[in-house]
């Protein structure tokens, strides 16, 4: 039992090492904003977060190369989203709507979202591009493909609001 204990403790040691430093939250503690949310009450609801955009009518082909290289880079992701999409820190991916639409998903991994920093300058167009189409098809999900082009239009258009 002692080991498992010493795994548990390098586990949350690397893992939140990686938070810590991927995270966009303040290194000083609890800000205005963050203490307000803190000391909200427990019973208040989540209010959902609506896409940006409706869904295309039909989703864009899934590029086979692209969700290979999503999947072995989706492993950077699973400290806070689970290894099988199914949230933690981060949101659940498995029947996650809001992931159906390309520019929401897309602006979130580039721009950040919330607690969640943002990897435009950590990755390039394909990358993103491959991770999204990752999580959008996998563990039940198939909203289709994302290319290297949305990519780049969701970094010409800066963060969503």
């Amino acid at each position: 039992m002692k080991h498992v204990g010493a795994l548990v403790g390098i586990t949350v040691l690397v893992f939140g090492t990686t938070y810590l430093f991927t995270s966009d939250w303040p290194l000083g503690g609890a800000t205005e904003e963050t203490a307000a949310v803190s000391e909200a009450p427990a019973s208040q609801e989540v209010a959902e977060t609506e896409p940006a955009e409706a869904a295309p009518a039909e989703p864009a082909p899934v590029d086979e190369t692209l969700l290979a290289e999503g999947q072995s880079l989706y492993v950077q992701c699973q400290a806070c989203h689970g290894p099988e999409g199914q949230g933690s820190v981060g949101p659940a991916f498995v029947g996650d709507s809001n992931i159906q639409d390309v520019a929401y998903a897309v602006q979130t991994i580039v721009h950040g979202r919330g607690a969640m920093p943002a990897f435009g300058e950590r990755f390039d167009d394909t990358e993103i591009a491959s991770v999204a189409t990752f999580i959008r098809n996998s563990w039940g999900n198939e909203f289709g493909g994302v290319t290297p082009e949305d990519v780049a239009a969701a970094r010409e258009a800066g963060p969503a609001e």
